[in-house]
C-alpha cells in the first residue's frame, strides 16, 4: 500500500461540496438581493404585501434593506454562516406573517430557512461525524 503526501481520499468529495455549497449560497443570495431590492424600491406587490400584514413602509424598508445586506454577508466567507442565520431568523418573521397575516402555508419559507440552516454548518462538520462514528 502506498500512499502519496497531501492527498486524501476525500478531496473530490470536498471539492464537490464546496462547489455545491458556492452555488447554493449564490442562489440564495441573489433571491435575498432581488426580493430586498424589491422591497426597497416600493414595487407594488411589495408595498401591498405589507399593507395586508398591517405593518407601515419602515418594516418593508427594513427587511428589505436587511435581505440586502444579508445577501452581501452570503457571498463574505469570513461572515457567511452569521449572515444564514440572521436570514433565517429573517425568515421566520416572513412565515410566521404567513401564516396569520397573509393566509397560507408557509412552505417556501420552511425549505428556504433549511437551506439557512443548513449553510450556518462548518462544511465538513458531517465529514467529521462520520469519521468519528467509524
Amino acid at each position: 500500500m502506498t500512499a502519496t503526501v497531501g492527498t486524501t481520499p476525500d478531496t473530490p468529495s470536498r471539492t464537490r461540496s464546496a462547489s455545491v455549497l458556492a452555488g447554493l449560497r449564490l442562489l440564495v443570495a441573489a433571491q435575498f438581493a432581488v426580493g430586498g431590492a424589491l422591497k426597497l424600491a416600493g414595487a407594488h406587490v411589495m408595498v401591498q404585501m405589507f399593507a395586508d400584514i398591517g405593518a407601515g413602509d419602515w418594516l418593508r424598508y427594513l427587511v428589505g434593506a436587511a435581505e440586502v445586506l444579508g445577501a452581501i454577508g452570503l457571498l463574505v466567507t469570513r461572515v457567511s454562516r452569521l449572515a444564514a442565520a440572521g436570514l433565517a431568523i429573517l425568515v421566520l418573521g416572513a412565515a410566521a406573517a404567513r401564516m396569520t397575516a397573509l393566509g397560507g402555508a408557509p412552505v417556501i419559507e420552511i425549505l428556504l430557512i433549511a437551506i439557512l440552516v443548513l449553510m450556518t454548518r462548518p462544511l465538513d462538520s458531517w465529514r467529521r461525524r462520520r469519521r468519528a462514528e467509524e
